[in-house]
């Protein structure tokens, strides 16, 4: 198994193509990435070598084993500019699990330079050709209030092409003690990562190569 990644502070910030990647390459489990901020957790800017933005992975991208799980805790989570937290698997061993608990609000907004929108995703992904995707992971998120605007999206999803094979969608379940909030489109226009800001469990691929979407539970005061 693959060692575990913990960040502890009063305030975390990845700015702009920072690249935090928690990954199996062989058959063992990947290690989990746990981010722990006692006010802030802060993804947000693009770089200027790609245009991108921070990406947190405990995905699994060529092993066989499963990927690690993603937990973290904070009072306020912004992620803007295209960043993401993402424990998908694009081969064979299945997703990770994301947990999600902040006492204030999170914010998922914007896309980067590329146009890639920014998200909180795990999904069997059939990336290459031949490839057959483990399956997604469930996304649990307790929050006092969610922003999700400019093509922001929380998403589980079973994706494949062509000659490729994905397995069942996981479930997201939000917990909400305040208000829900959601507007907005990518601003670079829709493309293959998204377009309009939301809370998606999807399956897209040809006939019969993609599992089962996910189902969506969500709690909240308003919305």
């Amino acid at each position: 198994q693959g060692g575990n990644l913990l960040i502890e502070a009063n305030k975390i910030f990845f700015d702009g193509e920072t690249e935090t990647v928690v990954s199996p390459y062989g058959t063992g489990k990947g290690g989990n990435l746990t981010l722990h901020a006692q006010e802030l957790l802060s993804l947000t800017g693009t770089g200027k070598r790609m245009g991108m933005g921070s990406r947190l992975y405990a995905a699994n991208f060529f092993g066989q084993g499963d990927a690690g799980n993603i937990y973290v805790m904070a009072k306020d989570i912004v992620i803007t500019d295209g960043a993401m937290l993402n424990a998908s698997t694009f081969s064979l061993g299945n997703a990770g699990n994301i947990e999600i608990h902040a006492t204030g609000t999170i914010t998922v907004a914007g896309a980067d330079q590329l146009g890639v929108i920014s998200q909180i995703a795990t999904k069997s992904n059939a990336e290459n050709e031949g490839t057959v995707a483990g399956k997604g992971g469930d996304i649990f998120i307790k929050a006092g209030e969610l922003i999700l605007k400019d093509g922001g999206q929380i998403a589980t999803g079973s994706m494949a092409g062509q000659s490729r094979q994905s397995q069942d969608s996981g479930n997201l379940t939000l917990q909400i003690n305040g208000t829900v909030k959601m507007s907005g489109v990518n601003p670079y226009g829709e493309n293959a990562t998204g377009f309009g800001s939301g809370i998606y469990a999807t399956s897209r691929g040809l006939e019969g190569n993609t599992g089962k979407a996910g189902q969506i539970t969500l709690q909240a005061e308003n919305l």
